[in-house]
């Protein structure tokens, strides 16, 4: 009884803040709901679907739904805005209760992965409870939505991605420079054409919130590069056994004493106009 409580008031609490945040985004004439694959993607445009199978992915990287009528049901941010007392609260409260009682969803979400984010088909409250749980991977079953080659430099970034994907199984390791796999798979003491199995990805991603979270830490949002790429640049001068050792404080040093090579890594990307403005922010 103390666990179905305490899913419903988790549930009210979700609620107020998915309402605070549809308000907010309402403001700023930005869509408050959740982003649908099918408002932006035409079935056209997708060459080839390859299935990936079940795995566990970040919850950060799901951004949106396959298809847009469930999308009002939740903020953009995978909060929930029923009332509570709707079935819709209900069946999201017993999901809850499931969790936290340790009997565990272990059903698998199924989802589409498109340009590295994921578009839930099935198990949107579950994911919604993850989020609000703020759990940091979900087992899915995935299928991969391949567009079409082109010079778009985003295309090109992410037919990269793919071949690194392929070699490490990692959807958290994405570069903003192409040709970049082949670099990282020597500085993790790899050959070129490694193919990473269960235990390097499980001692990688041990290890790799801390980088995400000092990345953040060090360039609050000012460096619009990936963490990969930082991790890439440290990975020069010192081997992943020692930066795994290191304290937050020692890497955020690390990282801004690096900030002229990361901002011309950045003017790769995006040019220079852009770069420009955060130029000195950690001179």
């Amino acid at each position: 009884m103390q666990i179905q409580a305490e899913s419903w008031g988790v549930y009210r609490k979700a609620q107020r803040k998915g309402k605070k945040s549809v308000r907010k985004m309402g403001r700023q004439g930005v869509n408050p709901y959740l982003l649908s694959l099918d408002s932006f993607l035409d079935e056209k445009e997708i060459t080839e679907r390859v299935n990936l199978g079940v795995m566990d992915i970040p919850t950060d990287k799901i951004v949106g739904i396959a298809t847009h009528d469930k999308s009002e049901l939740y903020s953009c941010d995978f909060l929930p805005l029923s009332n509570p007392d709707t079935d819709f609260s209900t069946k999201w409260c017993k999901l809850y209760w499931y969790y936290l009682s340790n009997k565990g969803v272990r059903c698998p979400i199924s989802c589409y992965e498109y340009m590295g984010k994921f578009y839930i088909v099935d198990g949107i409250k579950r994911v919604s409870i993850a989020k609000c749980h703020g759990v940091p991977t979900i087992t899915a079953s995935v299928v991969r939505l391949m567009p079409e080659k082109t010079d778009d430099p985003e295309i090109i970034r992410y037919y990269d991605f793919v071949k690194v994907f392929d070699k490490t199984g990692l959807y958290q390791i994405q570069f903003s420079i192409p040709d970049s796999l082949e670099k990282f798979q020597s500085a993790m003491g790899f050959a070129a054409d490694y193919q990473w199995n269960e235990a390097d990805r499980l001692e990688f991603l041990f290890n790799w919130p801390l980088f995400e979270h000092t990345f953040e830490e060090a360039f609050g949002g000012y460096l619009k590069i990936t963490p990969a790429d930082v991790f890439l640049v440290l990975l020069e001068e010192h081997p992943f056994e020692k930066l795994r050792e290191m304290s937050p404080v020692v890497l955020v040093q690390l990282m801004r004493k690096k900030w002229n090579r990361l901002y011309e890594i950045q003017k790769q990307q995006e040019g220079t106009a852009e770069a420009t403005s955060v130029k000195t922010m950690f001179l």
